[in-house]
């Protein structure tokens, strides 16, 4: 556990149980005798860790009927006009009935950052690694993708002290027994290696009720200001040294539900419900129902472009009586993100795609399907090698048995992967020695 962790911990533990200043001194005097150092002594030292230059939070207002933006928050006396709604709504009264969300200035954010931590050594030392890396043919971090190493990206990047980010949202339910939900907006860095994007992660906006977000509302704070971020940047300081920071936004990182309705397009469930190909897809019985499946196809279906996206969506308004063009249902709010491209940006997402989904499938097809071909009987093997994989430091946790699969962490099926590819070689090895 980190000190920041333990810090946090803490402090939940005295909002909690509504802890008085006599009993937090005692508490931090307790851990600090178990464990040295591990906390401030003090209680100014303890509130002093959370003093550090923080930004401002800002409320946005969205319409109570429909949930379209209204405005930023200045005054509860003022009045916002409803376009969609023809209505009026004062501030006072979206405050009351809780119809807004929170933002957090990514500028302020970086700023803090840059000049009062070493992010920016962090960020010098990749981008002048990078040519080296893309020379060796190394593939594993954003920056070495090929994507990142186009032109034009390139360009931008080089062109001063200009980052890139990632952004990612999802929701999170508070309880089983309610529907309320908090959706974050949060960016990292793509010009740092894995250990430190964690230790500057950035919180744009925050959003939480009862209902998903609506795309064109929720995105609607965080796009303005990194248009704003991306043309004309901002100053900071350090070392005496006075530098600019424009910044883009290549890549988005959602679900697969989340990522069709920031998108607006079908869901994978649906006809052409693929974001990256204009595969129709069919639908065919199971149970009591039909589901839509994806068969291979020869020759392959067209790929998606950015501009053909653009084309079907604006199809799509001008004919207000079809609803969806190849599963384009309109446009969608990231059009208007610079530097953005729709297809490639919006990436499958690994842990749903390829942890939850491929990887236990087959682990499900390997362990429960009693009596199909594929079936491990005795998976005592299994546990053999995965026990033995030393993982990369990307897998924060050690292997467990096959056994204990419901207990297995998310962080805990990459380890999977690699127990394949061991099996691959495994069986290859054997097939070869049949040969031989």
């Amino acid at each position: 556990m980190t000190k920041s962790q333990l810090l946090a911990l803490v402090f939940a533990f005295i909002l909690r149980h509504h802890l008085s200043k006599t009993c937090l001194q005692d508490l931090l005097s307790i851990l600090c005798s178990l464990i040295p150092n591990c906390i401030p002594k003090s209680k100014y030292s303890f509130y002093k860790e959370f003093s550090q230059p923080s930004t401002k939070v800002i409320l946005h207002y969205k319409c109570p009927v429909c949930e379209s933006y209204l405005g930023e928050d200045l005054s509860l006396d003022q009045v916002f006009f409803c376009e969609f709604c023809q209505a009026h709504f004062t501030a006072k009264r979206c405050y009351k009935s809780k119809d807004y969300f929170l933002t957090s200035s990514i500028e302020q954010q970086l700023k803090n950052n840059l000049e009062g931590t070493n992010l920016w050594d962090h960020i010098e030392k990749t981008k002048s690694n990078l040519s080296n890396i893309n020379e060796n043919g190394v593939r594993g971090e954003v920056f070495t993708g090929a994507n990142y190493n186009q032109d034009e990206l390139k360009k931008f990047l080089n062109s001063g002290d200009n980052v890139s980010v990632t952004f990612s949202t999802d929701g999170i339910s508070m309880s089983k027994s309610t529907p309320f939900e908090i959706w974050p907006i949060v960016l990292t860095i793509n010009e740092l290696d894995f250990t430190n994007k964690s230790r500057f992660v950035i919180l744009s906006t925050l959003w939480f009720g009862p209902k998903k977000p609506t795309s064109e509302t929720f995105f609607h704070p965080f796009i303005t200001e990194l248009r704003r971020l991306f043309s004309d940047g901002f100053v900071w300081v350090r070392n005496r040294i006075s530098r600019k920071t424009k910044v883009v936004s290549v890549i988005g990182v959602l679900d697969a539900p989340a990522r069709a309705k920031v998108a607006n397009y079908h869901q994978h469930n649906g006809e052409f419900g693929c974001g990256y190909c204009l595969e129709r897809g069919k639908r065919v019985p199971k149970g009591d129902g039909t589901v839509q499946i994806y068969p291979l196809v020869n020759p392959l279906p067209p790929c998606r472009t950015h501009a053909s996206t653009l084309a079907l969506a604006t199809d799509a308004i001008n004919n207000p009586r079809v609803n969806h063009i190849m599963g384009v249902k309109g446009p969608s709010i990231l059009f208007l993100l610079p530097g953005f491209n729709l297809i490639t940006g919006l990436i499958p997402d690994y842990m749903h795609c390829l942890l939850l989904g491929v990887v236990y499938q087959f682990l499900d097809l390997w362990l429960n399907t009693v009596g199909k071909a594929y079936y491990i009987k005795k998976a005592s093997f299994i546990d053999e090698i995965l026990l033995n994989i030393f993982p990369p430091n990307e897998i924060r946790r050690t292997p467990r048995s096959v056994e204990q699969i419901s207990l297995w962490a998310i962080i805990l099926f990459p380890s999977c992967i690699i127990l394949s590819a061991s099996l691959q070689i495994l069986s290859t090895l054997v097939v070869i020695s049949k040969c031989i």
